[in-house]
């Protein structure tokens, strides 16, 4: 009798600002805290709290250039594989990034382009 196995792959897809990171040689951590927006009146449920989501993205990065422009208020896009934990009563997102992106706008161009 063949055992099965489930082969999915939850990925997931984030754009957001860094907060900080850390570094250990290669091994990069971004950490943001992701805003999760309230969905429209006829679907929102009072009872749901909305608040942010602290996410830790892991990839490697070989070169100190390519570290270099990860640093904090730097909006990036990554994919990748994650799970989720429980830390201090807190919901936290892990991604493994299979991809990673850094744009050119930072938080405080951002902010007064749009506001």
């Amino acid at each position: 009798m063949s055992s099965s196995s489930n082969n999915s792959l939850s990925v997931i897809h984030i754009r957001d600002f860094i907060d900080f990171v850390s570094v250990d040689r290669s091994r990069v951590e971004i950490h943001t805290d992701l805003n999760i927006f309230e969905e429209a009146s006829d679907f929102h449920d009072d009872r749901i709290c909305v608040e942010p989501i602290h996410c830790c993205v892991h990839t490697f990065l070989n070169s100190q250039s390519e570290r270099e422009l990860y640093d904090t208020d730097v909006y990036f896009y990554a994919d990748g594989r994650f799970y989720t934990s429980v830390i201090e009563d807190k919901l936290r997102i892990n991604v493994q990034a299979l991809s990673l992106t850094r744009y050119n706008t930072f938080k405080s161009s951002f902010t007064q382009s749009f506001f």
